[in-house]
């Protein structure tokens, strides 16, 4: 499968069908991301365009925000993640990642040469800040 790479522009096209309800959200990694499609239920719901609440490139992640996760595809064929110094295992695991300097635990789903990874909203964008520091 190609790989596809976001620009803001793009970012900003897909947060433009998301408000007008054009699209599912789990289309969006059928199109950008190297992963081969996956069910659209994390966690037992399904994610729906009104369950998104915005969309932005992060260090050249796509994340999209809901209610209580922001989901990061990491779009990188043929690589490892690391989390504090060590490689990442090849199936579901918890583990601890660092976001703007703040600890936050997420859930990884090895999906082949891609990574979905859902991390707790930090406070920061809870509190109706809807863009990362960093971006």
């Amino acid at each position: 499968m190609k790989q596809n790479k976001l620009s803001q522009k793009d970012v900003m096209d897909l947060k433009w069908r998301i408000k007008g309800r054009q699209i599912v959200g789990v289309s969006l990694f059928w199109r950008y991301c190297v992963v081969p499609p996956f069910s659209s239920e994390i966690f037992g719901r399904e994610i729906m365009a009104q369950h998104i609440s915005d969309i932005f490139l992060w260090k050249k992640y796509l994340v999209l925000l809901l209610e209580d996760w922001a989901i990061v595809m990491i779009n990188r064929p043929n690589s490892t993640v690391k989390l504090q110094g060590k490689t990442c295992p090849k199936e579901k695991t918890i583990a601890q990642i660092y976001l703007d300097d703040q600890q936050v635990l997420c859930f990884i789903d090895n999906r082949r040469d891609g990574y979905l990874i859902l991390l707790p909203i930090p406070k920061y964008l809870k509190k109706g800040r809807t863009m990362a520091p960093s971006l």
